[in-house]
């Protein structure tokens, strides 16, 4: 890692390549992966950009790639003792075999969220809504994915003083799925309920 990086304040970049080799009688294994990340904050906003690119190789018969790269916009904003956070995510993954089938799978993800604190009532919790699209080139299923998720979550003050961290809590979850063969179509959702209590 390096910090303050362009003499900004809080810039942070983060570099890594990690090497899987592997040598047997009748053949090989080579896999690379290089991992970059940046992380730096504009007025405001903070802003997290992180990339990966993998190549998979196997006794030079099996070729493939992996890209991902994500960007997350976030800010604060805080009044008293009550806070808002609102969250952008932007993401992209590719995966292409060069050898054989030459196929490519590519995925897009965006999603906003929003989290809140109040500790005057001692309430928290989050929202997110987003859309996942997966293309592929081998003659599989492309599809549509809407999701959402909702979780709120209570500490009473009155547990808190006999367990540590104590609360309750209700999470909601939706998913839709939409297939380029119409009768895969589904939808999931669940819905969840509870207590947190920790000795």
């Amino acid at each position: 890692s390096i910090g303050r990086m362009f003499k900004r304040e809080y810039a942070v970049l983060d570099l890594a390549h990690r090497v899987n080799a592997q040598t047997y009688l009748d053949g090989y294994v080579r896999d690379h992966t290089t991992v970059l990340g940046y992380r730096d904050r504009f007025g405001a906003v903070d802003a997290e950009l992180n990339a990966e690119l993998s190549a998979y190789d196997t006794y030079g018969m099996y070729r493939s790639y992996e890209l991902m790269h994500n960007l997350t916009l976030s800010t604060t904003s805080t009044r008293g003792k009550a806070s808002l956070s609102p969250t952008l995510y932007m993401g992209f993954w590719r995966a292409q075999e060069a050898l054989n089938t030459y196929y490519r799978d590519e995925r897009w993800e965006m999603s906003l969220g929003l989290a809140f604190t109040d500790q005057t009532s001692h309430l928290s919790g989050s929202v997110k809504a987003g859309t996942n699209r997966l293309l592929k080139t081998d003659g599989g299923d492309n599809s549509d994915k809407w999701f959402a998720n909702l979780e709120l979550r209570w500490k009473p003050p009155y547990l808190n003083k006999k367990y540590r961290d104590a609360s309750l809590f209700v999470r909601w979850l939706l998913n839709d799925f939409r297939f380029t063969t119409t009768t895969n179509n589904y939808r999931e959702s669940s819905l969840a309920f509870g207590i947190n209590l920790e000795y």
